[in-house]
């Protein structure tokens, strides 16, 4: 009888102190994001409401959005020039181990360009047991989409610390990834990115964005995607042409 006790007692401090680890998660999260929201707005980002909103059907079927959930009511959007967008939100991916990666994700919406479908690998430093649990599951999720290296001409130090995939045999990603496209990435390390038509989805693996590297954040990737938007447009990769 006193070992039962023991036991249950023993279960009963461990719900006690995940409760508690997940109402401290829930807290510095809003906390965050209220610290995050000035910033947004001053940017010129405005929320969307979280009711009924699912990142699978509203969003193009990138490879990082496939196992993801959105963690919060977080999500933000604001207008640029050209109808073009910049979404940004919070997601969680989780594993079958009981391990959970959370994320600060940025889709930015190019009207007007029809980028072929790739997916650009950089390295980070997010710990190992994730980064096994991450790399497993997108080369499944890779090799199910048919995603394969793209041989393109690019700099050693591209080389190095990114890869690009693809599952099309298109010839024109040596024509978008231009020399200027390339340093972009050199200078702005640990990017994952997606590409896919008009959209681009950007992050960097185990990061959820501090307040204070929010800006940081929006503007390097919006950057990187005017480069894109620009390489196809000189390509002539639009709407329509293919």
């Amino acid at each position: 009888m006193e070992t039962v006790l023991i036991i249950a007692a023993f279960v009963i401090v461990i719900v006690i102190l995940v409760f508690i680890l997940v109402q401290i998660e829930k807290f510095w999260s809003k906390r965050r994001c209220k610290a995050i929201l000035p910033r947004a707005v001053d940017l010129g980002f405005t929320k969307t409401v979280a009711e009924g909103f699912s990142i699978k059907e509203h969003y193009p079927p990138f490879i990082a959005l496939t196992p993801a959930y959105l963690t919060s009511d977080f999500i933000i959007q604001r207008q640029l020039d050209g109808e073009k967008q910049q979404h940004i939100f919070n997601i969680e991916l989780r594993s079958g181990q009981g391990q959970c990666e959370k994320i600060t994700f940025c889709l930015i919406h190019l009207p007007g360009i029809n980028l072929p479908t790739f997916l650009i690998k950089g390295q980070d430093k997010m710990r190992f047991t994730m980064r096994l649990i991450h790399d497993v599951s997108r080369s499944a999720q890779t090799f199910i989409y048919h995603y394969h290296p793209v041989p393109v001409s690019t700099s050693e130090t591209f080389q190095k610390h990114y890869q690009l995939l693809a599952p099309e045999g298109r010839d024109d990603f040596q024509e978008i990834f231009k020399p200027e496209l390339i340093q972009l990435f050199e200078t702005h390390p640990e990017w994952q990115v997606e590409g896919m038509g008009e959209w681009l989805l950007f992050y960097r693996r185990g990061t959820l964005v501090k307040p204070s590297k929010f800006k940081d954040f929006v503007t390097e990737s919006m950057t990187i995607a005017d480069a894109f938007f620009k390489a196809a447009k000189q390509t002539g990769a639009s709407d329509g042409d293919h």
